[in-house]
């Protein structure tokens, strides 16, 4: 998928009566490729440099869960979590949470147990999902910061300021508003046998 689609990574401040969408940034393999390229990372990996992306967040944003993709690339950055030769020093590998009814075999690994995977295949979970992320805006649980003229150029100066070339705070502004775009574009529909499908 990261040919084609982005790889992104979504941080949500969790308040006690509310949730903000307070971060986005989404990369992919070409982007990945140019950087590598101009020397602006060492890091070949594609997935070993998503990885390094969360743990440099995770810096700035103290961090309760993170949720991956249980197939596909989430099987990846699990994995690139919990390797000690990408560590920087100091830091912890990350694994699963540990839950009550579901022994898994990383249960008694030393580090952070903050590592949810969510099966996005799975129809049921999707239905939930959906419905819940709906709810949660009809009730403005789950909120989006304001974007206006006036903050695109303040942060482009502060971009320019800081002499940021690639995750600039104008970068994560557009990714948020293309986020904003294509949570519209969602269409409910139905599959052949009955489930729902979104879109």
């Amino acid at each position: 998928a990261s040919e084609v689609d982005n790889f992104s990574v979504s941080v949500i401040e969790l308040n006690k009566d509310h949730r903000r969408i307070v971060y986005v940034w989404t990369t992919n393999k070409k982007s990945h490729t140019e950087r590598v390229n101009s020397g602006l990372t060492k890091e070949n990996n594609f997935y070993s440099f998503c990885t390094r992306k969360i743990r440099d967040l995770m810096i700035l944003f103290p961090t309760a869960r993170i949720c991956v993709d249980s197939q596909g690339g989430g099987v990846a950055i699990r994995e690139a979590l919990h390797d000690d030769g990408l560590l920087a020093p100091g830091e912890l590998p990350i694994w699963e949470i540990i839950e009550e009814d579901k022994e898994k075999d990383s249960d008694d690994k030393s580090g952070l147990h903050i590592l949810e995977l969510c099966n996005f295949a799975n129809a049921e979970w999707v239905a939930a999902a959906n419905h819940g992320l709906r709810q949660d805006f009809e009730n403005k649980v789950l909120l989006f910061p304001q974007v206006d003229i006036s903050t695109i150029a303040l942060y482009l100066e502060e971009d320019k300021a800081d002499g940021r070339l690639y995750d600039t705070l104008e970068d994560c502004i557009v990714d948020i508003e293309e986020l904003k775009n294509e949570l519209c574009l969602i269409e409910m529909t139905k599959t052949q046998n009955g489930y729902r499908d979104w879109e």
